[in-house]
């Protein structure tokens, strides 16, 4: 048996359907509550909504219940709860089903559930894919209850930028787990949850979709296909907002000139740093690649800082997020001016730069004209180590 845990950052999490029109029970789930703070009354079990069934439920008595569930004819993720209006937390797990039966054991709460039995495979099948993630994330929070992780702000920044790649490498791993294990059962339902996922790379979805098995269940054939639709209007509109983007600053154009406020309410212009190469970097706060890009800026701008680069860091936080914008520059370590009007994806430095994503960049050269646009990783690095050498 192995122990699963459900982090909420991964896409297993599911709504509510409350219609059906009917509903085959070919599942028996099992379950034994031990060591709960506050044993519930009833357990409810509750389906991804295009399956169209209503939750299932159970009583609890004396720490067991067993509940009577149905696969929909397909292998699906559900959510075992305690309370229908639950919003995750630990009294929330999500399973995989399967016909027949799942046994289910937790202690001390839902999220420290061990699985077996007959139908425990795609469950543990699953929790198999996390493991290297949830492994790794165990070390990193005993890094974090550390007492050098309080005071050292290096280390803060090395376990941010991890922890991010983390879900990067465990996001993928679940991206690309469609295509090579094609007689999975869980790879319907992952196709799908996939293709649902807005942090799915753009070349995948093709390759997702033209690979869905043979046999995958019709329901999520149909699903597959109306996403599939909206991913290319997307792409094709997103597209077409690069093209907007690449003529209005295009390579060899003047960058064009703003003033903004500082973290200390003092404007800052652009050009200012003229006589400087200077990296205009789009970014937010909330932004997870950005903030997982920020370690190779800063790589940059300490090598490169008294050789005549800087940069000049542009939020794109919102009203009320100036001390999550300040708290991040603090934690990530950038030292260098950070320019923001807290006004999100309305920014003026953003809208004047047609900005479309973030993080986005452009490299500025002595004389005020883009260089280069969206240098990351060893790209920056590459592209730095060519004007000082």
């Amino acid at each position: 048996m192995k122990v699963i845990k459900l982090i909420s950052s991964v896409p297993l999490l599911c709504a509510i359907a409350f219609s059906s029109f009917g509903q085959t029970k070919d599942v028996v789930i099992n379950g034994t509550l031990t060591n709960m703070k506050e044993m519930p009354s009833k357990i409810y079990l509750v389906y991804i909504p295009i399956l169209n069934l209503k939750p299932d439920s159970a009583q609890v008595t004396d720490g067991r219940y067993e509940l009577l569930g149905s696969t929909g004819g397909v292998i699906a993720s559900a959510t075992l709860t305690t309370d229908l209006k639950a919003k995750g937390g630990k009294n929330t797990i999500g399973i995989m089903l399967d016909k027949g039966e799942l046994l289910l054991t937790s202690d001390g709460d839902l999220q420290h559930t061990k699985a077996s039995g007959p139908a425990a495979g795609p469950q543990l099948e699953y929790a198999a894919i996390l493991q290297n993630l949830l492994d790794s994330v165990k070390v990193l929070k005993k890094l974090e209850d550390s007492e050098p992780f309080r005071t050292d702000q290096a280390l803060q920044t090395k376990i941010q930028a991890r922890k991010i790649a983390l879900f990067k490498a465990g996001l993928e791993q679940i991206m690309y787990y469609p295509l090579t294990h094609q007689n999975s059962v869980l790879t319907p339902y992952l196709t799908w949850s996939m293709l649902n996922n807005s942090m799915t790379k753009v070349e995948l979805v093709d390759s997702l979709y033209r690979n869905l098995p043979a046999n995958t269940p019709e329901i999520f054939k149909v699903e597959v296909a109306k996403i599939k639709e909206a991913a290319d209007k997307r792409e094709a509109d997103f597209n077409a907002k690069v093209k907007a983007s690449n003529e209005k600053t295009p390579l060899g154009s003047k960058a064009p000139e703003f003033t903004m406020n500082n973290t200390e309410g003092k404007p800052v212009s652009l050009s200012s740093f003229k006589g400087k190469y200077v990296l205009l970097d789009f970014w937010a706060s909330w932004c997870g690649p950005c903030r997982g890009e920020n370690p190779n800026v800063v790589k940059a701008y300490n090598t490169y800082k008294d050789k005549g680069f800087t940069v000049l860091g542009v939020s794109l936080d919102g009203g009320g997020q100036k001390n999550a914008w300040l708290e991040a520059i603090k934690k990530d370590g950038l030292t260098w001016t950070e320019v923001s009007d807290l006004q999100g994806w309305k920014n003026d430095a953003a809208k004047l730069y047609n900005i479309i994503a973030i993080p986005q960049n452009f490299l500025i050269s002595p004389d005020g004209t883009i260089i280069a646009k969206n240098l990351r990783g060893e790209e920056l690095q590459k592209k730095l180590a060519t004007l000082f050498k």
